[in-house]
């Protein structure tokens, strides 16, 4: 999308909310706010606000977390699982983390665990 035609909507959505309203984006139960727009050619950049905090955990979701990477150090630890597959599996959980909202991370986990 062009950026003259992001402004054209823009301008048009603006002429239907009764009050100056925040541009975000994401979910509407976690938003991440619109905090720089900078132009870099050919491009328009609109940064948003770090998205770390989309994927905070909550403490029973982060003791899910904890204990799964916990189990398979365990299962390393004991033998029952080699070192490759025990890395492999808790690197997938970081590179799920980073591109996933809290609830699919806690689905994969579980998912992993069957």
């Amino acid at each position: 999308m062009n950026t003259s035609e992001v402004i054209r909507k823009l301008q048009a959505l603006e002429k239907t909310i009764p009050f100056d309203a925040e541009v975000v984006i994401g979910d509407d139960w976690q938003p991440s706010s619109l905090v720089k727009i900078f132009h870099q050619p050919p491009y328009t950049f609109l940064e948003f606000k770090g998205s770390g905090e989309r994927f905070k955990l909550n403490s029973q979701e982060n003791i899910l977390m904890s204990s799964f990477i916990s189990s398979v150090l365990q299962r390393y630890a004991e033998g029952d699982l080699p070192l490759d597959h025990a890395t492999a599996v808790i690197a997938e959980l970081v590179s799920v983390s980073q591109d996933s909202c809290a609830s699919e991370i806690i689905s994969h986990i579980k998912t992993a665990c069957e």
